[in-house]
């Protein structure tokens, strides 16, 4: 069964990371990119952003006993094949996947206008937390 508590607690984090984001998508990339303030909020808050989606999914494909992902992309992949998400959208936002090791791992070299130009997509962050809503109201 999935840890309802866990899936809320992280749905209602990843809309407020989503808000912190767009603030900074509005400062625009110029003045991003001159300030190491924003700069950090944008790499700590899209990395957050993407820990809650992969605890979310990691949570749903546990409580249903589905076999256990090997890597963050394969999470999205799952939940396209569990029909938790739609299996194009799933492909699509499994880069989300390869983002965070970016974030995790290549901290030191970080291409900020590729973290940037993902700010363009965060709407996709929301379609994941509606898909996973519905997911959880037929339960």
């Amino acid at each position: 069964m999935t840890d309802r508590q866990t899936v809320d607690i992280r749905l209602r984090s990843l809309q407020l990371y989503v808000s912190y984001l767009r603030q900074i998508r509005d400062f625009g990339f110029a003045r991003v990119s001159k300030d190491p303030f924003l700069e950090a909020a944008l790499c700590r808050y899209l990395h957050l952003a993407i820990e809650c989606v992969l605890d979310i999914g990691e949570s749903l494909i546990a409580g249903q006993g589905w076999e256990r992902p090997e890597t963050n992309r394969e999470v999205f992949v799952r939940l396209g094949e569990k029909n938790v998400l739609p299996k194009a959208f799933a492909k699509k936002f499994s880069m989300v996947g390869g983002l965070r090791n970016i974030l995790v791992h290549d901290y030191l070299k970080v291409d900020l206008a590729l973290l940037f130009k993902n700010l363009s997509h965060l709407q996709d962050f929301e379609t994941f937390a509606r898909h996973v809503g519905k997911c959880l109201l037929k339960r």
